[in-house]
């Protein structure tokens, strides 16, 4: 919905409930209470294997950084593009940069 309406920053829960073609009931009692749940479930999403992928880094390997990166981090990106696209690119969540940056420069 968010990449259909770039400009727009916030979604009723009825307008969500609608294009899955459930019940506005049905994602309060089994799922969220507000928007801003749904976004920081998707943050998480996106956070759980990126974030896996860096804490399973040995430093004392013989990997090089740059290549564990090349081949654990980025493919660990790219498959979270959609979302990390949708959320970059539209109004949906104007916090998102400084969640990446929080996140992933401790």
């Amino acid at each position: 919905m968010a990449s259909e309406n770039p400009e727009k920053a916030n979604f009723k829960i009825s307008e969500i409930a609608s294009k899955a073609s459930i019940s506005r009931q049905a994602i309060y009692q089994k799922h969220f209470k507000n928007f801003n749940e749904i976004i920081l479930y998707i943050h998480n999403l996106i956070d759980k294997e990126i974030c896996q992928v860096f804490n399973n880094y040995n430093p004392s390997s013989n990997i090089k950084p740059l290549d564990y990166i090349a081949e654990n981090v980025l493919p660990a990106i790219w498959n979270e593009r959609r979302w990390i696209r949708c959320l970059y690119t539209t109004n949906i969540d104007p916090n998102f940069e400084d969640f990446i940056v929080s996140t992933y420069t401790k």
